[in-house]
């Protein structure tokens, strides 16, 4: 299956996913199977859906990273973040997070069942708010950063005399709320923004402490301190600093930071690089580089880093690409030895509509000739990309 924009759905195409409403995500419009009419698509644009889930018999290769099950689950999530951020936008007291919970214990579950296939893919659930877009992507690289580094995280907790049950999920819940409280500040919400993760001005400061009293008595206790730490940095840098007791508060660094907060930290910098400035989205490999450049490397616990370096591949399986040699495809797998050498699956004109149409498939491994100048729309150094170790 294939995400397309409505602007790129014909008639003729076929759902592989059920659509639903977009302002009533239990609301289901058309169901999975569903050949689109140019009636039908017209309706949905009226409707404001952005994209839908395309049939492609040319991509089944692609369900060991995107299956229906996945998809699902992340567009669950990011429902369920959007109604418990209007609840606080409403100064409403969010509701029980244990639904929240639950969608993250799925998610653990389809990533443990092919741990060699838990690569980040940010984006599968889109939507108008870019802060929902943010928490649910900062959640879901979160649980995948605490998965690969559970022997690493359950020896610190048993070190501390603390327990790790369904750490994963606690610490993508801290995650997935660690901006609330840009909700809450003064003429907010405000959107995320990476420089503000070595500043300690009055404004910033405010959001985390806001966003802590809000969660604080509804989190879990391990949980509920990545939102108002998740600006510490490793090198001690950020904030709150030390010489701030609102809440008892006071600076961290190095192991001192409750190692819940430095997985969330990584995963919630990584994103606001890789969502960059309105209009300047940086694909994963770029987005990579400028979180681990020698400014921001010093903020980070080496461990995550090598756990952020394992689980974000610079040309993620899914991404739309078009190659040095003209043609246009979708990456359909990777070689963890040669991340930036993917496997493109070509897309002729009709493919979409007839899976009998020919359509060639380039291992840019035994390709060498050829380089991968696009992704996603976004041009591409004309350097191939290189994963950051």
């Amino acid at each position: 299956m294939l995400c397309l924009p409505l602007d790129k759905i014909k008639s003729g195409m076929r759902l592989a996913l059920a659509v639903h409403h977009p302002y009533r995500p239990t609301s289901q419009l058309l169901a999975a199977g569903c050949t689109l009419q140019a009636s039908i698509i017209q309706r949905l644009e009226e409707l404001r859906v952005r994209e839908l889930w395309i049939d492609c018999p040319q991509l089944a290769g692609l369900k060991r990273y995107i299956s229906p099950e996945l998809v699902r689950a992340r567009n669950e999530l990011a429902s369920a973040t959007c109604h418990l951020f209007e609840q606080v936008l409403a100064k409403q007291a969010p509701e029980n997070p244990s639904g929240l919970i639950g969608i993250l214990r799925e998610l653990s579950a389809i990533y443990q069942s092919d741990k060699h296939a838990a690569v980040f893919l940010p984006c599968l659930s889109r939507g108008a708010d870019l802060l929902v877009q943010h928490a649910t992507d900062t959640a879901v690289l979160a649980l995948l950063l605490a998965l690969r580094l559970e022997g690493h995280i359950s020896q610190q907790r048993r070190d501390a005399g603390l327990s790790s049950e369904h750490f994963a999920e606690h610490i993508a819940l801290g995650a997935l709320l660690h901006d609330v409280g840009l909700y809450l500040v003064k003429g907010g919400p405000l959107p995320p923004d990476v420089r503000w993760h070595n500043d300690s001005k009055e404004a910033d400061l405010e959001h985390v402490e806001l966003g802590y009293r809000v969660v604080k008595p509804h989190l879990n206790s391990n949980a509920a301190p990545i939102v108002l730490h998740h600006h510490q940095h490793f090198d001690g840098s950020g904030f709150p600093e030390k010489d701030n007791g609102a809440l008892g508060a006071s600076g961290l660094e190095g192991g001192r930071i409750p190692i819940y907060v430095r997985v969330a930290t990584l995963a919630d910098v990584f994103d606001e690089m890789r969502l960059g400035e309105v209009d300047t989205a940086l694909p994963p490999g770029l987005a990579l580089e400028a979180t681990l450049n020698e400014e921001r490397r010093p903020w980070f616990d080496p461990a995550v880093v090598e756990a952020l370096s394992a689980s974000v591949m610079p040309l993620p399986p899914g991404s739309r690409v078009r190659l040095s040699n003209g043609v246009e495809g979708v990456i359909v797998d990777i070689d963890r030895e040669e991340p930036t050498r993917p496997i493109v699956q070509t897309l002729a004109a009709g493919a979409l509509l007839d899976p009998t149409v020919p359509c060639p498939l380039y291992d840019l491994r035994h390709h060498p000739e050829l380089q991968v100048l696009s992704l996603d729309g976004v041009e591409l150094p004309q350097a191939p990309l290189a994963q950051a170790s």
